[in-house]
């Protein structure tokens, strides 16, 4: 995936894999994750019970508490929300930071964990890297606010 805007998502879901890869970049709000998150429970090989790597080590997570609020209640009301595994892939103290807080806000919607190496990431999601590397050479779905 290659990205050049500055507030953007991009994802590829893998049905092989039952797999979801998101990355974002630039300034990830809150409005950016819900847009995401719609754009992928509207593709028709989504489904909820999907692993999900969501990479937001190229990204400033420019969240508040009162965002994570917001977007923890946005997860907890949909019925697409994933049911699968999801990893949450951070490199900053301020991204390990609000991550983890979503996490103790989100425990009981999702089954979430954070990491801050890819190779953990993948760990977690029982992927091997090649296969990361395939998915990733498929074309993503772009979002950009």
């Amino acid at each position: 995936m290659s990205l050049r805007s500055e507030s953007i998502a991009e994802y590829v879901i893998s049905e092989g894999h039952a797999l979801i890869l998101e990355k974002f970049v630039g300034e990830m709000t809150v409005d950016l994750v819900i847009a995401t998150a719609e754009s992928i429970w509207s593709q028709p090989e989504y489904k909820k019970t999907f692993k999900g790597l969501a990479d937001l080590r190229s990204c400033n997570l420019a969240m508040n508490l009162r965002d994570i609020i917001k977007l923890v209640m946005f997860l907890g009301k949909s019925d697409k929300t994933t049911t699968g595994f999801f990893v949450i892939l951070v490199n900053s103290s301020d991204g390990v930071a609000k991550s983890l807080i979503f996490n103790s806000r989100i425990g009981s919607i999702m089954n979430l964990h954070v990491v801050s190496h890819l190779d953990s990431a993948l760990r977690h999601l029982a992927i091997s890297r090649d296969a990361y590397e395939e998915i990733l050479s498929q074309e993503p779905i772009k979002v950009e606010m």
